[in-house]
């Protein structure tokens, strides 16, 4: 006789609602009732040499009599394993076991299939009468920017959760599902162990290639049980670049499959092509379906983060070659996954290429100057996107503060989140800096901006609400400057309105932090110039303040169209970590009215511009939102204070918004400080400009209006 194993996993994964009944939506789900996978156990005689990479799978029947085959797992002392998500209740039972076998290409091709004798370790029936499992999350067939799970919009915010120990996750995944959070990044890092093929020094060496390391695959277990009963879909990070990297964040020389740790590659590269690598990549990415493919609390395999930092792109130009081990790789999985969850991986710059040909969704990062900007924009990628498109990660390593102790303060995390729901076209940008908000000063303000998606039923708004840019009159006033949007990375010459009433629109974002001087990089895709057109109501005198020009000099151009150019050079200079920056403000007098402005390096060495100092001053406050004629946000924030540790004087302001329908709506202000409403109030509105009066406002505010 066969008997049902104890279910390792327990995972509840229910409908979460809002407050307004009877709206669904799966921005975040609830504790409650619990779906548990089904689970046989069984031996095979012979297990072999290579337990892990053997094809096994087993037949199981549905309570409705559908009969299915499911990867199994090996799982330590010659026992193999096979998890069900159950969705519904009645009997399940295990029918039979089957060993596949890929033939060589150049032969028949195809697959083999032969049946095992087994040695089973329970019944093979098992009468189910928990939760039934949710559906996983897919991509929407009628709109292929959208996520759904089930018939459900699935709007995905939270925060990369990356690396710790079990304590960490025990504690944190509660707390951030309590909070809101739905979606995080947890990464496979071996120097946290949550690597199965590569453990960290203390725990020994790492099993040999071909091998994994049960104990973290039990980690695994447990780390989606606490995801799962928080209601949190964890994208599983399956790779890192600097696994493969000899520049960026290498850890390559400690890589066990390195032939100087006694593995059998000689270099990085040669992950992606050897023929070895490649098929115990396979064997990793079957144990991970087979294993964990039942469970809901996985929302998707990401294959590599940050890819574009391996040595096999950055260094060696085989994007192609990586593209093809993608089509591979997701093609495995896809193979291999009983639920057929979601496949992606992740770029530092925003998608292009063939990379993306077999992922299900873009997942581009971005650690931009301008995070206030950036988080709205996404270069290099036409939209509406054909896939969901998010940033998995944005941070403020290059965000530019006034006061050393403003980035020390993490007053810059949050902000970049609320812009981050301003978007078209795309899903929330996710921060990275868990560390620097769990369970710190910071979190209540995250937890206000979860507290908001959730609150105000996003998910179920998402597509029909478009991005505007309101306008903000205050009494107080500051300097109109405009600072670099991004720092180094592919992008055009831009050409940027400035608008002269405080309006801060997304093409800010593409204001570069470094002009180019290199005819190489420029047909890269990088850019060698800045055009700005601005509107004045009186002359004055423009600013291109730089940081710094490059060692090896350069000679820069800028003038006003229409105008004589003028022209200034800064010879070559010794190199080294001893050399001194140059900084310069370049000046322009701009009559009143409109004018274009340009600034062109010509080399041969780049120039980093800081900011644009436009001689005139702005409203205090600025805003951008979002809107259809049902409802509408806008996120608001005093420019001095916002990234500000100390908190400057708070100002008053009229928050703008044209042609808001005629109606009744409910106007809530948003408490940054803990999350829910600080003030609610109706107005009545005849249709047309509607002018509401902001509370004080010394760093932020958020607003949401809904007509009843």
């Amino acid at each position: 006789m066969m008997s049902l194993l104890i279910v390792l996993i327990r995972l509840p994964w229910c409908l979460r609602r809002g407050r307004h009944a009877g709206v669904g939506l799966f921005f975040g789900l609830v504790v409650g009732a619990v779906a548990s996978p089904v689970e046989f156990s069984f031996r095979v005689p012979n297990p072999g040499p290579e337990p892990f990479a053997r094809d096994v799978w087993a037949w199981v029947a549905a309570p409705d009599g559908t009969e299915r085959a499911v990867p199994a797992f090996y799982d330590g002392d010659d026992v193999w394993r096979v998890r069900v998500a159950a969705r519904r209740s009645g009997s399940f039972r295990l029918l039979r076991v089957e060993e596949r076998m890929d033939v060589e290409k150049g032969t028949s091709g195809g697959t083999t299939v032969s049946a095992l004798a087994m040695t089973a370790l329970g019944p093979d029936r098992v009468d189910y009468a928990g939760a039934p499992a949710p559906p996983v999350v897919r991509v929407d067939p009628r709109d292929p920017r959208s996520l759904v799970r089930g018939s459900e919009p699935y709007l995905p915010f939270g925060l990369n959760l990356a690396w710790g120990d079990d304590a960490f996750y025990a504690r944190t995944l509660p707390e951030a599902g309590r909070v809101g959070v739905n979606w995080t990044r947890i990464w496979m890092a071996p120097w946290a162990g949550l690597n199965l093929s590569w453990l960290p020094p203390e725990r020994g060496p790492s099993p040999r290639p071909g091998a994994l390391d049960l104990e973290v695959a039990r980690r695994w277990d447990r780390i989606l049980d606490w995801a799962g009963q928080a209601g949190i879909g964890v994208q599983v990070v399956v790779f890192s670049h600097g696994q493969l990297s000899t520049q960026v964040n290498p850890v390559w020389a400690d890589h066990p499959w390195n032939v100087d740790r006694g593995g059998f590659l000689t270099s990085p590269s040669d992950f992606f092509t050897s023929p070895d690598a490649r098929r115990h990549t396979r064997t990793k990415l079957r144990y991970l379906a087979a294993r964990y493919g039942h469970s809901p609390a996985v929302l998707a395999w990401e294959l590599f983060n940050e890819v574009n930092f391996t040595d096999a792109w950055k260094r060696h130009g085989l994007e192609d070659r990586i593209a093809m081990w993608h089509d591979e790789m997701a093609a495995w999985l896809r193979r291999n996954d009983p639920e057929h969850h979601l496949v992606t991986t992740s770029l530092s710059e925003a998608p292009v290429g063939a990379l993306w040909r077999s992922m299900d969704y873009y997942q581009p990062h971005v650690y931009p100057v301008n995070g206030l900007a950036h988080v709205r924009r996404f270069p290099l990628i036409a939209l509406p996107a054909d896939k969901p498109l998010f940033y998995g990660e944005i941070g403020d390593d290059h965000q530019a503060y006034d006061a050393p102790d403003d980035k020390a303060s993490n007053a810059g995390v949050v902000p970049v989140l609320w812009c981050g729901l301003m978007v078209d076209h795309a899903f929330p940008a996710q921060t990275w800096y868990w560390q620097r908000l769990v369970g710190l000063p910071r979190w209540p303000e995250f937890a206000a901006v979860a507290g908001f998606v959730r609150d105000q039923r996003l998910a179920s708004r998402w597509w029909s609400l478009r991005a505007f840019d309101p306008v903000v009159e205050t009494a107080g006033r500051t300097p109109q400057v405009l600072g670099a949007g991004f720092h180094w990375a592919l992008r055009g010459p831009a050409v940027v309105e400035v608008p002269n009433d405080g309006r801060e629109p997304v093409d800010f974002a593409d204001v570069p932090e470094y002009i180019v001087g290199s005819a190489r990089l420029v047909a890269e895709g990088r850019t060698d110039r800045l055009t700005l057109r601005i509107t004045r109501a009186q002359p004055g005198t423009l600013e291109f303040r730089l940081v710094d020009v490059g060692p090896e000099g350069a000679t820069v151009e800028w003038q006003r169209s229409g105008d004589s150019t003028h022209v200034r050079t800064w010879e070559s200079q010794a190199k080294g970590p001893d050399r001194a920056l140059r900084p310069a403000t370049l000046r322009l007098p701009v009559p009143a009215g409109p004018s274009e402005v340009h600034l062109r390096n010509r080399g041969p060495d780049a120039i980093r511009l800081r900011e644009v100092d436009l001689d005139q001053t702005g409203p205090a406050l600025s805003a951008v939102g979002k809107r259809d004629d049902r409802f509408l946000m806008v996120y608001l924030w005093h420019r001095a204070g916002v990234h500000a540790a100390r908190i400057v004087p708070p100002e008053l302001g009229t928050l703008v918004i044209p042609d808001l329908p005629a109606g009744t709506w409910r106007v809530t202000w948003w408490a940054m400080e803990h999350g829910g409403p600080s003030d609610v109030r109706s107005l009545r509105h005849p249709g047309g400009e509607a002018r509401i009066p902001t509370p004080p406002i010394s760093r932020h505010a958020a607003l949401a209006l809904e007509r009843d």
